[in-house]
């Protein structure tokens, strides 16, 4: 109990041959039942509604430095409320701190495009370009319908999405994709019921790969795509169908 160290008495263990990983598969099925409850409209439509979904989550270890995500459906009710903030110029978006649990994994190999390492100062050059940001899948619909009484969905569904994270061949790689359903707000104006598209179907996609050269350079890609299937005018006018970026650092 006394020595300076434990290791240094410690045995050799022999025979260990043949070894192999074993499968690395993380399966995690949900059921989430939620009620919305406000008044019901003047023509007796009322917005109670229990709304029962179905997802999960699938973690495979391809290797002991790649790991592969997936995930339908997912369910983000236990994830901690966003802090409020204040937008006082329009033009300006507000970006909020990822904190859903698929979107942080691995998420660091996204976010340093064009890092010089001087950028980590605010007085030196220039902070690198938020080229991707991942708390744009699955926002709120960007439709903005009027009316007496409106059902809008607080959220887009992501329908499914799958994302590769890790190192291989001194490569640190990143690839991510996912695909949002459709939203549909729910208008009572003048005792007139209808439907109106808010969100169209959209899938979106992101790839990052960098490798060190030397310990004081490195060499990355990146290229990201938005895609959406716009099939009303409405939307046709609020919204770019098409949004490709590619980058070099």
């Amino acid at each position: 109990r006394d020595a300076t160290s434990f290791l240094g008495q410690g045995g050799v263990i022999e025979g260990m041959r043949e070894l192999r990983p074993g499968l690395v598969l993380d399966l995690n099925p949900e059921f989430t039942g939620r009620v919305d409850g406000a008044p019901a409209s003047p023509s007796g439509w009322s917005y109670d509604a229990q709304r029962p979904e179905i997802g999960g989550n699938v973690r495979w270890g391809v290797t002991p430095n790649l790991s592969l995500n997936g995930t339908i459906n997912p369910d983000f009710s236990q994830v901690e409320a966003d802090a409020s903030q204040i937008q006082y110029d329009p033009r300006n978006a507000l970006f909020f701190e990822e904190k859903r649990p698929f979107f942080t994994e691995g998420s660091q190999v996204f976010l340093r495009f064009g890092r010089s390492g001087a950028s980590d100062y605010t007085t030196y050059f220039y902070p690198e370009p938020l080229l991707f940001y991942s708390r744009r899948i699955g926002r709120a619909p960007q439709g903005r319908p009027t009316g007496d009484y409106l059902d809008t969905p607080t959220a887009t569904t992501i329908l499914g999405a799958a994302k590769l994270v890790g190192r291989a061949k001194g490569w640190n790689l990143g690839l991510l994709e996912a695909v949002t359903g459709r939203e549909f707000s729910l208008v009572d104006k003048g005792g007139a019921r209808s439907e109106l598209e808010v969100e169209p179907l959209t899938n979106y996609f992101v790839g990052r790969a960098q490798r060190a050269l030397g310990a004081r350079a490195s060499i990355g890609f990146i290229g990201t795509s938005v895609v959406r299937d716009l099939d009303t005018p409405y939307l046709e006018s609020l919204l770019p169908g098409r949004a490709f970026v590619g980058g070099v650092d």
